[in-house]
């Protein structure tokens, strides 16, 4: 299970760009040549997106964009090649659209997208891991009771 943005792919967000370049896609350094390894090496293996993408919430991005802004991190890291979901939790406390207001666990550092993506490729909790950037990411691992790594440390080397 691997986070998105400042985990793969570039987060512009947090760098203060401009809403424009929310949509923008850049993969980090050492990202695809790390999915070619695990691609090719293990038979087994899936992935699974787990994407907090409040820029919805704030009627920044719609949707559709997310979903496209996704299909693409997929296609440029080559995840294609096997089994991918991809979870999204649109919502924030301080949404400016009202339907994505409040909190139903899937927004981490909540489990739920954690849990539902486990659910999902039907693997154990011991058996997954989750990689992320920030310590929301850590505490949703922890609320969901599943091995975590950091962004940085896990792709050292790649």
């Amino acid at each position: 299970m691997l986070d998105v943005d400042g985990t793969l792919i570039t987060s512009f967000l947090r760098n203060g760009a401009p809403r424009e370049d929310y949509d923008r896609v850049e993969v980090l350094p050492g990202r695809q040549s790390w999915v070619n390894q695990m691609v090719d090496s293990h038979k087994q293996v899936a992935f699974a997106l787990i994407t907090n993408q409040a820029g919805v919430a704030m009627g920044y991005q719609s949707e559709e964009q997310v979903y496209v802004k996704m299909s693409r991190v997929i296609s440029l890291l080559g995840m294609w090649r096997c089994p991918v979901t991809v979870h999204v939790s649109f919502e924030h406390p301080e949404a400016k659209i009202e339907k994505y207001t409040g909190s139903n666990g899937m927004r981490k550092p909540g489990p739920g997208m954690l849990l539902q993506a486990l659910k999902a490729h039907g693997v154990n909790k011991q058996d997954a891991l989750f990689v992320g950037d920030m310590d929301t990411d850590e505490e949703a691992a922890l609320a969901a009771q599943v091995p975590y790594r950091r962004a940085e440390e896990f792709f050292h080397g790649y």
